[in-house]
């Protein structure tokens, strides 16, 4: 009864000795190799990690907060002829709202209600002639982001410059509290775009800004610019992505010699495993990304509804409320820091990113690469690449590739047509 528990099993092995006793029991030399798997392209991952994987000079900058929280916006369509209802309904589950503003007759109507609602608006899609109307229906305790992009409008540095000088204009007349450029790297990534190359095109549009914002001579490059993403179903990449995203920014920073400073990262769950049948695994898939944006470190949450119903809009707003007020993760700063896998993983989208960045770069910079079709062209490979995965069954898709079940197809309307989702060769083909 006395006698100690023999505690060697778990003694410390290194990853050298972990590797030779796999390869004996799995009587294979090669089996560490049929373990590794690829969920993104030139990200090769092991089944397992050790200390000696990280690289201590690579975590993750602490972001100064004492917690770990986040606005939970709610997505908005002013085209919406029932905008004045949705607003209704969400109003009470939500912090802010992300209006898309493609509706520009109905634009101030909607505004004026809605900025008597909540004082944080971030907008999308709005029209910079826009602007000075909608600066009349705000206050000075209105806070977001305007959401313009510049480098989508112009081919030129020149009215890259242009473009930001009129609206750091309109900034300190109207928009005091608000950021104004916006980094749409979830528009990449909703059509095709690797982690990697979201990544690296967003860094490059970053410089782009940094570039005119630093010729202007604004002394506002802190709380000028934000950053868009999205997130897929891969919870650890997703995690490494928004981790990698500050690593980085804090690279480009250090180039324009630059004191560090965060960018708002404000993250959208994504279309790209999205389903048209099941909208209840499209509910799940939605908790997944907002689970994984949200360790790590959003800014703001973006979870959009699994269908078009009411329902469904509050119901995508209390994922959000769930993971802060009765999971608690809120609580705790960069809750992954220091896990081997991710810190590793971490690592490697961002040297693969920063290589794409500079590969960017090399092709005269984000405005040339886009307008010769060099950054299209990369993004269409790698869609070409997730099609063929999901064809040869190496990417799951739940009731449409695995666990197949008959059903029919439910709203196709609910997902933009522009966005690339793995499922739609299925429903083109009829195979649902």
């Amino acid at each position: 009864m006395n006698q100690p528990f023999d505690l060697s099993p778990f003694d410390k092995h290194s990853k050298d000795e972990w590797i030779m006793k796999v390869t004996s029991e799995l009587k294979d030399n090669n089996s560490l190799k049929k373990l590794r798997w690829e969920h993104e392209k030139d990200l090769l991952i092991d089944p397992i990690y050790f200390e000696e994987d990280l690289d201590k000079n690579s975590f993750q900058k602490s972001r100064g907060v004492a917690n770990n929280d986040w606005h939970n916006l709610a997505p908005l369509d002013s085209f919406s002829n029932e905008f004045i209802q949705s607003l209704k309904e969400v109003t009470n589950f939500c912090d802010g709202y992300l209006i898309d503003c493609r509706n520009e007759s109905q634009l101030p109507a909607n505004i004026k209600a809605a900025s008597a609602q909540k004082d944080r608006i971030h907008f999308k899609n709005l029209n910079a002639e826009a602007l000075v109307s909608l600066g009349s229906l705000l206050t000075s305790d209105h806070c977001g982001s305007l959401g313009q992009r510049p480098c989508q409008l112009n081919s030129e540095p020149s009215g890259v410059k242009d473009e930001i000088e009129k609206l750091l204009g309109l900034k300190n007349t109207y928009f005091e509290n608000f950021s104004s450029i916006i980094i749409p790297g979830n528009e990449f990534f909703e059509i095709g775009a690797s982690i990697v190359q979201e990544v690296g095109i967003s860094l490059s549009l970053l410089t782009e800004y940094y570039v005119a914002l630093d010729s202007i001579g604004s002394d506002l490059l802190t709380n000028e610019v934000e950053i868009s993403t999205s997130l897929d179903q891969d919870y650890f990449h997703g995690i490494a992505k928004l981790r990698a995203f500050r690593n980085l920014v804090a690279a480009v920073q250090d180039g324009f010699k630059m004191q560090h400073h965060d960018l708002k990262i404000n993250v959208s769950t994504s279309s790209r495993y999205k389903t048209s049948v099941e909208s209840t695994n499209n509910l799940v898939r939605n908790t997944v990304e907002g689970l994984a944006a949200i360790t790590g470190s959003c800014d703001a949450l973006i979870v959009y509804p699994a269908d078009t119903t009411s329902h469904s809009r509050r119901t995508a707003l209390n994922i959000s409320n769930l993971l802060k007020e009765e999971a608690f993760m809120g609580r705790v700063v960069d809750p992954a820091n220091g896990s081997y896998y991710i810190e590793h993983l971490t690592r490697l989208i961002s040297d693969n990113s920063w290589s794409f960045f500079q590969a960017i770069e090399n092709e005269g910079g984000y405005l040339r690469a886009k307008s010769t079709g060099w950054i299209d062209k990369q993004i269409a490979s790698n869609r070409e690449w997730l099609k063929a995965k999901t064809v040869a069954g190496s990417t799951s898709l739940i009731n449409i590739n695995k666990y197949k079940k008959e059903m029919s197809k439910q709203d196709l309307d609910l997902f933009d047509p522009n966005a690339f989702r793995l499922s739609s060769q299925y429903e083109q083909e009829g195979e649902i």
